[in-house]
């Protein structure tokens, strides 16, 4: 993340510093998917209220995101936007963002989040195995 932050500085032009925003945002959704990550392995649970209060969350912004991509789709239409391949491009991606972050809440609804069985005869191994994997993603959102 300072990488992005100290080149942004160098750069003058306010287009090149949104498309660089938009690279640190992305960077900041994958610290964040790290994090909650780690919080899984290391035992947070995530409860059955929990559980309803992302479901509500994520219904309400499901339909947010279907009306996002109806207006992409409209937008992508557009003869001005057609004829300008940079900003054809963006709303490409805006849009394809726009469709997998649907289908990304539409699986994620209905994920089971849950923490490491005690009881588990593997327990140990799987102690060890998720020890290293959460040291491993720590590395990564260090970086």
């Amino acid at each position: 993340m300072e990488m992005y932050e100290e080149t942004s500085d160098l750069i003058l032009s306010e287009p090149a510093r949104w498309l660089l925003h938009m690279l640190q945002m992305d960077s900041r959704k994958h610290i964040a998917i790290f994090n909650l990550a780690i919080e899984i392995l290391e035992g947070q649970r995530i409860e059955e209220p929990d559980r309803q209060e992302m479901s509500v969350g994520l219904e309400k912004h499901l339909e947010l995101e279907k009306q996002s991509i109806e207006r992409a789709s409209e937008i992508r239409g557009n003869r001005f936007v057609k004829e300008n391949s940079g900003l054809s491009r963006l709303m490409e991606i805006w849009s394809d963002d726009e469709r997998h972050h649907h289908r990304t809440l539409q699986r994620l609804r209905d994920e089971r989040y849950t923490r490491m069985n005690a009881l588990d005869a593997y327990t140990e191994y799987r102690r060890t195995a998720f020890e290293q994997l959460t040291n491993e993603i720590k590395k990564l959102v260090s970086r």
